[in-house]
């Protein structure tokens, strides 16, 4: 049975159309407000959402942001209802990430194909979720976009705070907003980035020249390239006391650009992941004609299932729906030391913390 949340503050409506939509079959849950209806959400993950857009406290735009941010509920397609309708309430509606915008008053059967669309098309996506696909192009198709949205409806939030209420914001909130928005946009690059390298991959991993050309680069000093990076997400994250750098001045069959990208993933999970005050430590070191890159946390760990879920793409979509430990920058990592003939290696004691390990070939000769 299909769960379907109203949020709507006219008792009499939001009741009405309850009970119409319990005839149909659905199971309805209601909220008089946005910020039970928020809650709501993220205690009882319904279907499918219908949201009044006017509100007192929080509004259907607010609620939509901050269901678009939590990973629990990005995913559930958002009908807003509104009683006052134009192009700029509908493009305002779609850009925060609802899925579709109906006009007060509505017919039943209006309502019913709506929510109708919005079921066909949840149910689209996970049968193609469910192929066994084997070219990752396929996965950044269906997730890339859901991946942007979050970030991107963030912006759009934290923007609007500010542009609405920026008479009676102290500078500190106004200062906190703008490194929200910051971070959000951060998080775009880092996904508009990923997907780059991932199409980059492809192509090289389907042309033997430029495969081979691309195994002819070497790094002469992995800690040169290392170094900087591993500081400059520390500084992001405010955790430059937590760094710990063990760095030996030895060279990688690699790119300086790759290996500082494949770096950059690593410490940024790392980081992302462990709580602030806990060492996060990263070693560049050759081993055995090898060389490693090693970045070890004390933070959340990963689960087996969540490890398997790296090699096995496949997996990978439906996964990141659930929990959100790793986005495609831990896939990134695997295809690009697959691409220089070595392998990523993942390690974990649950809470206890977190070990990725890269090895990559010694440039020859070495």
């Amino acid at each position: 049975m299909k769960k379907i949340l109203i949020i709507e503050d006219e008792a009499p409506f939001r009741e009405a159309v309850a009970f119409a939509l319990e005839a149909e079959g659905y199971k309805v849950l209601q909220a008089e407000n946005g910020a039970e209806g928020i809650e709501l959400a993220r205690t009882h993950i319904p279907d499918l959402i219908l949201s009044d857009v006017m509100m007192d406290s929080v509004d259907g735009y607010e609620a939509v942001v901050s269901l678009r941010q939590n990973p629990k509920t990005s995913g559930i397609p958002i009908i807003l209802m509104t009683g006052k309708v134009d192009n700029t309430g509908l493009v305002k509606a779609i850009e925060l990430g609802a899925d579709d915008y109906l006009s007060k008053p509505f017919t039943m059967s209006e309502l019913l194909e709506a929510i109708s669309i919005r079921f066909r098309k949840q149910e689209e996506l996970l049968i193609q979720r469910r192929e066994k696909m084997t070219d990752p192009r396929s996965y950044l198709t269906i997730s890339i976009p859901t991946d942007l949205r979050t970030p991107v409806a963030g912006i759009l939030g934290f923007s609007k705070a500010i542009s609405r209420e920026y008479v009676e914001l102290k500078q500190s909130e106004i200062i906190e907003l703008g490194r929200a928005i910051q971070k959000a946009a951060r998080n775009v690059m880092r996904v508009a980035e990923n997907f780059s390298v991932l199409a980059q991959i492809e192509i090289i991993a389907n042309d033997e020249e430029k495969l081979k050309g691309l195994r002819g680069f070497t790094t002469p000093s992995a800690k040169a390239v290392v170094e900087p990076v591993a500081q400059d997400v520390a500084h992001q994250f405010e955790r430059d006391d937590d760094l710990v750098m063990i760095m030996a001045d030895t060279p990688a069959a690699c790119s300086p650009e790759y290996l500082a990208k494949m770096a950059r993933e690593l410490i940024d999970n790392a980081m992302r992941y462990s709580p602030k005050g806990q060492k996060v430590q990263v070693s560049a070191l050759p081993s055995d004609g090898t060389f490693s890159l090693i970045v070890t946390d004390f933070g959340r760990g990963m689960n087996p299932q969540q490890i398997a879920d790296v090699q096995n793409l496949s997996n990978l979509y439906a996964r990141l729906n659930e929990d959100r430990y790793f986005g495609w920058g831990l896939t990134v990592v695997k295809r690009l030391a697959e691409l220089h003939n070595g392998s990523l290696l993942l390690a974990s004691a649950g809470a206890a913390g977190m070990m990725a390990k890269v090895v990559l070939p010694a440039p020859s000769g070495s």
